[in-house]
């Protein structure tokens, strides 16, 4: 779950700070760069919260395999049991 949020933070790290001067190539007044930032962020954001369980869906197996792995070798964290 660390890596998923960490690759999720480098995305919101990597676009919002470069948002601004990417609207404000494409538009003419302070108001619509304004209005564009918010309604990017926003899609953004609804976007990440929409698709979430259909990226984590997949990650079940994986944890089960991991886990299993580990309990094989007596190796891995407590909270993984």
């Amino acid at each position: 779950m660390f890596i998923a949020v960490f690759i999720d933070m480098v995305g919101v790290g990597i676009a919002f700070p470069v948002l601004p001067v990417l609207v404000g190539a494409y538009t003419s007044s302070r108001a619509a760069q304004a209005y564009w930032n918010l309604d990017l962020s926003v899609a953004y954001g609804l976007m990440q919260f929409l698709c979430a369980p259909m990226l984590g869906r997949d990650q079940r197996p994986l944890r089960t395999a991991s886990r299993s792995d580990c309990r094989d070798h007596r190796i891995g964290h407590p909270l993984f049991f």
